[in-house]
């Protein structure tokens, strides 16, 4: 998700780091690779897959629609807002 977000120097080193080009993906194909291969792992098995998938924002950080939707659409990320320099709301 945080490389779904990124974008310039940081998005590069995301995605060297990750090994995406290893796997032959392409820098703009990864959000709905992992949206595919989610989706595959949920497919009727005999395994039993439970994801959860949260993306957490300080309160009052403004996040841009986009990337909330990448966020949703690829990972079925919620998320939610708390003031994260707080440590009983981090609990």
């Amino acid at each position: 998700m945080a490389y779904a977000g990124a974008r310039g120097e940081t998005q590069q080193e995301l995605y060297d780091s990750l090994a995406y080009s290893s796997a032959g993906l392409a820098p703009d194909h990864v959000p709905n690779a992992h949206a595919q291969h989610t989706q595959a792992l949920k497919s009727p098995s005999s395994s039993t897959l439970l994801v959860a998938n949260t993306a957490v924002v300080q309160e009052g950080y403004n996040v841009l629609r986009e990337y909330l939707q990448t966020l949703n659409q690829s990972f079925s990320a919620e998320v939610s807002t708390t003031n994260l320099a707080d440590e009983q709301s981090l609990r």
